[in-house]
């Protein structure tokens, strides 16, 4: 039975992870939006199907800019498309990028994360007396913030709250190159200016520049504060209906700027069940960045282990026969590390080895435990198995086995964040 389960969760982790659905279901089905992109070769049929992707998107009122420079702000999100949308080659040899209209909330994940670092290091600045730090963090976020839908509505207050505090001066260098790159990429879409890298000033010039500029807010600051202030608007989401059979979108060539902002680091723990004749429990830990990460597990259905002597199965032991009084316990435990991988959306597959232990038991009749050494089972632990999210939830399901004797099924549950 345990080895029919391994073959079909072996099957079920196959098929999940190189079935793709085919170029006729994703055009036909309206949770999805899509376009197709031709190329000599496929990855340029890739590059050009996810820039007809981005054109899409462009096309809703998601984010709540000037038609003029919606593709512009959406090209700016290309790597959160890439990751998180899926590729498949149609029959002609194009290429189709998809992604369920329920993802795209998590393409502007990364970017809210970062507003929030970037409201807390600037609130850490201002308490240390780095108001010209600050000044820079913030400026940083307001950036962030113009080309994200608008929600956070508390994150908003709290920003205007903080310019407010902070005024309009000074800013200094701060070296964050990942967030510095992507703020000037959304500037130049947002048709704000865009400022050079500042030299360090010494302290004439920064007292110089501070007199002059006092109290004088900068072009990009009018625009992003009367932004910030018009207050949160309900955006329809999805804004536009997803048509039966959508126009084709073709690129022939594209130049996206290479841009990989830092990707958000996501966790989960669950409660863990190693079902058996005498299940265990435990927790699992995961952690993840991007398509990769990795994970630890223990699990022991908390029963002792230990024993005075060895015995076999037949009664027989170094000294001759057990005599049983009858009593009999199974313990078992078993930890073990690996790594999972993203084989589809909300959907990764962990595999991992560790350590276990299985030992059967017996009481003799001077109240002594003596290990059935030939039912038992001790040694390397190997197991895989898969792992889905949905928004704040994960469900794991999987195999494991013990010295590639004893076979059990695990199942888990617990939180995302």
């Amino acid at each position: 039975m345990m080895r029919r389960l391994v073959l079909i969760l072996t099957t079920i982790l196959v098929s999940t992870g190189v079935v793709a659905q085919n170029a006729a279901s994703i055009k036909e089905d309206p949770s999805l939006i899509w376009a197709e992109g031709n190329g000599n070769s496929g990855s340029e049929a890739d590059i050009s199907a996810l820039e007809g992707l981005v054109r899409m998107l462009a096309a809703t009122d998601i984010i709540p800019v000037s038609q003029s420079i919606r593709l512009p702000i959406w090209q700016t999100y290309l790597s959160d498309l890439r990751r998180l949308s899926e590729s498949v080659a149609s029959a002609s040899g194009s290429v189709i990028r998809y992604i369920p209209w329920s993802r795209i909330p998590d393409v502007f994940d990364s970017r809210r994360q970062k507003v929030r670092e970037l409201c807390d290091y600037a609130e850490q600045a201002a308490g240390r007396g780095e108001f010209s730090k600050a000044r820079t963090y913030c400026g940083w976020a307001e950036t962030y913030i113009a080309s994200l839908p608008q929600d956070q509505d508390s994150v908003r207050e709290r920003l205007v709250s903080l310019r407010k505090r902070l005024g309009n001066g000074e800013t200094s260098v701060v070296n964050l190159r990942n967030v510095e790159t992507e703020v000037q990429a959304i500037r130049r879409a947002l048709s704000l200016p865009v400022a050079p890298r500042k030299p360090v000033q010494t302290r004439q010039d920064r007292a110089d520049v501070a007199e002059q500029t006092e109290n004088q807010p900068t072009v990009m600051e009018r625009s992003l504060a009367s932004n910030l202030s018009a207050g949160p608007e309900i955006i329809p989401y999805p804004v536009v209906e997803a048509p039966v059979s959508p126009v084709t979108i073709i690129v022939k060539e594209t130049t996206p700027e290479a841009m990989e902002p830092e990707q958000p680091r996501h966790w989960s723990v669950l409660a863990l069940t190693d079902i058996d004749a005498s299940p265990a429990f435990g927790l699992m830990l995961t952690s993840s960045r991007g398509i990769l990460g990795a994970y630890t597990s223990i699990r022991s259905n908390l029963i002792p282990g230990g024993a005075s002597y060895s015995c076999q199965s037949d009664g027989t032991t170094d000294f001759g026969f057990i005599w049983v009084s009858g009593n009999a316990r199974l313990s078992r435990w078993t930890a073990s590390a690996g790594a999972n991988f993203n084989i589809a959306p909300s959907t990764w597959l962990f595999a991992g080895g560790g350590y276990g232990d299985v030992s059967l038991l017996w009481e003799d009749d001077d109240n002594r435990w003596a290990r059935v050494s030939d039912l038992s089972v001790s040694g390397i632990a190997v197991e895989c198995g898969l792992i889905w999210r949905f928004h704040s939830m994960s469900v794991a399901a999987g195999v494991s086995t013990v010295g590639l004797k004893h076979y059990s099924a695990l199942l888990g549950c617990g939180w995302a964040f």
